[in-house]
């Protein structure tokens, strides 16, 4: 039976390159960008370990109840909003308290990049460097494996050395990563100006709206099953992505101005 394909390492190495990229951008500047990049990091890490110690116990049962309450029609699409509104709570409300308690409420542009960079680095980095370690795994030991481990594997990763399917996550990780600045700068921004509540808000629904949709995807798409399916939900997210590039240059040249009361 044939080994896997080294290719296979394509998609967690360009994540982490993704990450790395991102971090060499945000701190071209000054070693000072190296603190803001950090703390976004760390946000990040606690943001997912609450969601995670939450939605594992939980998710099920939110589930079940929606769906014997709702029926099925309705509770489905209940609780992909519930999927969407864990990422609003937990990753935007997490952000805000980092934010709220460090000196990056009055943060100018550059710092408010490099926190949000580190939000969403070390996201990339973290999944990628998970792919890698699942592939290189699967590469090095898949002669000792036993035959019927072996035969699961070449079934389980088929086709999976094509080109498509092992670029996606690495696109799919760059253009995340504009959703996660966006959410954190305008959150910073909206401290600068006075109106947190107005731009917490904009934050919060923009970030459920992503995960709401990918939890579609996934479910009625089938996204993890084909190639087809993954490809037409990243296309479902790339207007996300755009809007958070959009979003970016607007804030870029509104905190280019010392902000002193809300407008």
């Amino acid at each position: 039976m044939s080994t896997p394909s080294p290719w296979l390492l394509l998609s967690g190495t360009g994540m982490v390159l993704v990450a790395v990229i991102g971090v060499i951008i945000a701190t071209r500047s000054s070693r000072s960008m190296w603190r803001p990049l950090a703390i976004g990091a760390c946000a990040w890490v606690v943001a997912v370990l609450l969601k995670v110690i939450w939605a594992v116990p939980t998710n099920a049962i939110v589930r079940q109840r929606l769906l014997r309450v709702a029926g099925e029609s309705l509770g489905k699409p209940l609780y992909w909003a519930y999927i969407g509104l864990l990422t609003g709570v937990f990753e935007c409300g997490i952000t805000l308290l980092f934010i709220a308690r460090s000196k990056l409420r009055d943060a100018d542009w550059e710092r408010s990049f490099a926190f949000g960079m580190g939000f969403g680095a070390i996201e990339a980095f973290v999944l990628g460097f998970v792919s890698l370690l699942a592939m290189a795994a699967v590469l090095l030991f898949h002669n000792f494996l036993p035959p019927e481990t072996q035969a699961r594997v070449a079934r389980d990763f088929a086709g999976r050395a094509e080109f498509l399917p092992l670029v996606l996550p690495i696109f799919e990780r760059a253009a995340t990563l504009f959703i996660h600045i966006f959410s954190c700068v305008a959150i910073i921004y909206g401290f600068r100006t006075r109106r947190i509540l107005i731009w917490f808000a904009l934050a919060f629904v923009y970030k459920s709206a992503v995960d709401g949709v990918a939890a579609w995807g996934i479910e009625v798409l089938k996204a993890r099953e084909s190639v087809a399916a993954l490809t037409k939900l990243e296309l479902l997210m790339l207007p996300f992505a755009i809007a958070g590039l959009i979003g970016l240059i607007l804030l870029h040249k509104r905190m280019e101005i010392r902000v002193v009361s809300p407008v």
